[in-house]
């Protein structure tokens, strides 16, 4: 049996979203750089690039992408974290309060925004 093989390009409109949630982070990355240029992560202030060297993967969604897709370029819905605290917030949080692995552990210094946000986002 022949089989017709399946497009796996991207359609147009994929495309263009694609495209606007790229220059929204780029736009959000921009507006958290210091005089010098310099972008910090939001939760340790550590420094994860320069202004002028947009890195997609530590602008991160607090509203995972899979949840609303209508969020996906509010500017309301980036946080800025290293690539270590990225991957924790995607994948390593335990729903129990009491976990060593829960996001008030693990993010401190922005769970507070992060629930807001999250809130605020789903209303």
């Amino acid at each position: 049996m022949k089989r017709t093989p399946l497009n796996r390009a991207p359609s147009k409109k994929q495309v263009a979203k694609k495209k606007a949630e790229r220059a929204a982070m780029k736009k959000y990355w921009i507006s958290k750089a210091d005089e010098l240029g310099i972008v910090y992560c939001e939760e340790t202030d550590q420094p994860v690039g320069r202004e002028e060297e947009f890195n997609p993967y530590v602008v991160c969604h607090i509203l995972g992408k899979g949840a609303d897709t209508t969020q996906r370029s509010n500017p309301e819905n980036y946080i800025i974290l290293t690539a270590f605290l990225h991957d924790v917030l995607d994948f390593r949080l335990d729903a129990d309060p009491n976990s060593k692995n829960h996001i008030s552990k693990k993010l401190p210094n922005t769970y507070e925004r992060i629930l807001e946000t999250k809130q605020k986002l789903k209303s």
